[in-house]
């Protein structure tokens, strides 16, 4: 049996959990490792790597390996549009479009090969449930790719997500923001300076 310990990352977390609570829905986020996030509620189950964007700091192009699925109400609809990050200074970054993402590649194409951001953050996961062929962004040399996915309770959907920073990322605590039809997905992370 899978032992796992809870731990709050920031006062963000506490603050999603009381809101989870408060609203009806049990809301977990956990800290699995130092460079790895893992949320879940009743409608989605979230796990954010931020390796990359921990260890490149300063860089114009947040970058987080990310796999989604759906909670125990089944399948749920995730719109590019409604997929955000918000800075520790309260700036909010939309996630680009397919084209725009194409556009800055050569900018970030040796840190999505490095990462191998096109796997799962972590095996969770691949034990218990299957793959979604789509994802927002297509990799190099293949041109598929969604502007909705549909992660679902058996078959969770992964890849990168990449957000232009102007100014560079600073360190602090960042939220991945998703939003649903039903509920708001709030994934609290750390970027801490490597000494």
């Amino acid at each position: 049996m899978k032992h796992r310990t809870v731990v709050v990352v920031s006062a963000m977390v506490a603050a999603v959990l009381v809101a989870g609570l408060t609203s009806g829905q049990e809301t977990e986020v956990a800290r699995q490792s130092e460079y790895r996030v893992w949320y879940t509620s009743p409608d989605a189950r979230v796990e954010v790597g931020h390796h990359w964007a921990s260890r490149h700091l300063g860089d114009e192009w947040l970058i987080l390996k990310v796999s989604i699925a759906g909670g125990s109400a089944g399948v749920i609809e995730v719109e590019r549009s409604a997929v955000r990050v918000q800075s520790p200074a309260g700036e909010v970054y939309q996630l680009p479009t397919q084209s725009e993402f194409r556009e800055g590649l050569g900018e970030y194409r040796m840190a999505l090969q490095r990462d191998n951001t096109w796997e799962p953050a972590s095996s969770a996961f691949e034990r218990s449930l299957t793959r979604a062929d789509e994802w927002f962004f297509s990799p190099p040399g293949d041109f598929f790719h969604r502007d909705t996915i549909y992660p679902s309770n058996f078959q969770y959907c992964t890849g990168p997500m990449v957000f232009r920073v102007p100014g560079g990322v600073q360190p602090g605590e960042w939220t991945l923001m998703i939003d649903l039809e039903e509920s708001k997905v709030r994934v609290p992370f750390v970027l801490e300076a490597k000494g």
